[in-house]
């Protein structure tokens, strides 16, 4: 048998936890299972941990290096399917084993890793062997696309791919309580958003915070020195192998890009692309996003990855952050534009960009959204009353200081201003404001603020129409919970209704509960479950206020 074929799974030892939900799609009745992400996503150590947990035959085929032919390779499968079997004179290796795998009389697993090595030929006669075969079921573990649609029509297969491979938040606090690592729901939340749940670097993370005593990125989503050395590190395994000499130019170049296609590598300087990509994607490099087929580097990777980047480029990598975070706005793509400037450390260009398209770059990647709001500068926060606003709803930190703004008492004058070229300004300013006054406990005062901009929003909504009404919900969502906790329970139901019914999706999911919330307040038991139950499809809210319906909901019974 070739020596350089090798015949045990790799990172057995990884397979350190059982994931039901993975071993489920694992577990279907599907013939054919495919397994694809790149390098270090946890491919093998999943296959490994399901065979084990289920107890099933299985014959892990030899991994085969690249560029192998069809017959080479099923020369060594027959010789770790059936070491005593020989194909007769004139049959061909893969005759020999559908031979072999024919005359079982027990169903039994057959685990082909990097199948994405060998020649294209291979890909159609798994597909006969299923077909006649049929007490073999095969696993497929791949860094590319293997199977054309018309080759997998003729059996029934299912995928894991790599979104699939992340760690679940569940997953994540579960990992941590194996190590005998302590952590909140909010740092595995932080963690969750930084790497995405990416099996290497969420593996990293709780071996380091075990070592150092507490999370490895901070309440500010500042990542700790001990976990930022670790990534580096383990970009720099990533570029040291034989396989990437060739490529490591490209990777260090490309890396600051959220997407690698032909286009972005252009304008970085890289006139033939198209052979790194597709080399990149086959060594498990770079890795397609599932929404849009994107290529990209995994994030626990382009971290480190930026970090030797700007290392090796003496500074110009920030300069490259700042231009590519122009030219996605100029694009149109607020969100990106945000990533990049805040890669960069622009804090005024990431205010600005959020100032202007708070919605969208919401609706476009909220857990992103959440992470550059959280990071964002304290001592750059004063100038970007509406960051205080929305780092307020989605972080839950409170740090908000906002210099006063008053509005006059007569409802004329406030509609005035609501109709008037800067009442989106000074309404965000009011907002901020209002924040302010209700983290110092300065409720009432809070309150007379909310109602005032109340009057203020109704009428930019009348003057503004459709274009501005979800921004206004996000205002009439803060102000709703201003005035809950200053004990305004009627206000604040209308004002949490009114945003639901015009806010963006994830306003929609954090108001949701808050109405059903404020009828139970009010004592309309019967409208605040029907509102959970039917109107707004959300469950019970979570938390110290789902706690608060449940008891509300006994003393109603």
């Amino acid at each position: 048998m070739n020596s350089e074929y090798s015949t045990a799974p790799v990172n057995r030892a990884g397979a350190i936890m059982r994931r039901p939900r993975l071993f489920r799609q694992l577990g279907s009745p599907a013939r054919l299972t495919l397994v694809r992400g790149p390098r270090q996503s946890g491919k093998t150590a999943l296959i490994t941990s399901w065979l084990e947990k289920t107890g099933d035959r299985a014959i892990w085929l030899p991994r085969p290096p690249v560029n192998t032919t069809a017959e080479e390779y099923w020369r060594a499968a027959l010789a770790q399917i059936d070491r005593d079997h020989q194909a007769s004179t004139g049959q061909s290796p893969f005759s020999a084993v559908v031979d072999a795998l024919g005359a079982l009389d027990v169903p039994v697993v057959l685990v082909a890793e990097h199948l994405d090595a060998v020649d294209a030929v291979a890909a159609d006669q798994v597909i006969e062997l299923l077909q006649q075969c049929p007490l073999v079921f095969v696993v497929v573990e791949k860094r590319v696309p293997v199977f054309t649609r018309s080759q997998l029509l003729q059996v029934d297969y299912s995928e894991v791919d790599a979104e699939d491979l992340r760690f679940t938040r569940a997953e994540t606090e579960e990992l941590h309580r194996m190590f005998g690592v302590g952590i909140s729901p909010a740092a595995c939340g932080r963690l969750c958003r930084f790497v995405l749940g990416e099996v290497a670097p969420t593996m990293l993370a709780v071996q380091t915070a075990k070592r150092i005593g507490f999370p490895v990125i901070d309440e500010l989503g500042i990542v700790r020195p001990e976990y930022s050395s670790q990534l580096v590190r383990l970009a720099e395994e990533t570029l040291a192998g034989e396989d990437m000499a060739e490529w490591r130019d490209f990777v260090l170049t490309t890396a600051p890009a959220l997407t690698v296609d032909a286009d972005t590598a252009r304008m970085l300087g890289i006139p033939d692309p198209e052979p790194a990509l597709v080399a990149l994607e086959a060594l498990g490099v770079l890795e397609r996003r599932r929404r849009d087929d994107a290529l990209r580097y995994p994030a626990g990777l382009r971290f480190g990855l930026l970090a030797l980047a700007r290392r090796d480029a003496n500074g110009s990598g920030t300069e490259l952050l700042n231009e590519l975070a122009r030219r996605r706005l100029a694009a149109g793509d607020p969100s990106s534009a945000m990533r990049y400037a805040a890669d960069a450390g622009n804090w005024q260009l990431v205010g600005e960009i959020i100032e202007s398209n708070v919605v969208r770059v919401i609706e476009d990647d909220l857990d992103e959204a959440h992470r550059v709001l959280q990071s964002f500068p304290a001592a750059q926060r004063g100038r970007f009353p509406l960051v205080q606003v929305t780092r307020t709803l989605l972080t839950g930190l409170g740090e908000v200081s906002a210099p006063p703004v008053e509005f006059p008492e007569s409802t004329d004058e406030l509609i005035h201003i609501g109709r008037g070229p800067e009442a989106m300004k000074l309404a965000t300013r009011g907002v901020a404001y209002s924040i302010a006054l209700r983290r110092r406990g300065q409720y009432q005062e809070a309150a007379a603020t909310a109602r005032r901009l109340e009057v203020i929003l109704d009428a930019m909504e009348a003057a503004d129409g459709i274009g501005a009404e979800r921004r206004i919900a996000l205002f009439r969502q803060q102000l709703a919970s201003t005035l809950l906790l200053a004990g305004d329970v009627d206000d604040a139901a209308l004002l949490f209704q009114q945003a639901f019914q015009n806010g963006a999706s994830h306003l929609r999911r954090v108001t949701a509960g808050s109405v059903a919330l404020a009828r139970a307040l009010q004592g309309d038991m019967i409208r605040s479950r029907h509102w959970l139950e039917s109107a707004s499809q959300a469950p019970r809210p979570s938390g110290i206020w789902g706690m608060l319906f449940d008891c509300r909901s006994s003393a109603h019974r």
